[in-house]
């Protein structure tokens, strides 16, 4: 498998994970924490998606 679509799936499991943790695990602060965690792992995927977008952009308009 591809390095790029393993992050991709890796970042899509904890977003996903994390949400259900905080929807689901019975204390005070885990739907803050699971949330939280969502959100900065939402933040870093689009940061490492753009990333790629920007470098694929660039590789085509070098050639």
């Amino acid at each position: 498998m591809d390095k790029k679509r393993l992050a991709h799936i890796v970042l899509a499991l904890l977003t996903s994970g994390s949400v259900l943790l905080g929807a689901y695990l019975p204390f005070a602060w885990s739907g803050l924490a699971g949330y939280a965690v969502a959100g900065v792992v939402l933040v870093v995927w689009a940061a490492y998606a753009g990333r790629l977008y920007q470098e694929d952009r660039e590789a085509r308009t070098t050639q």
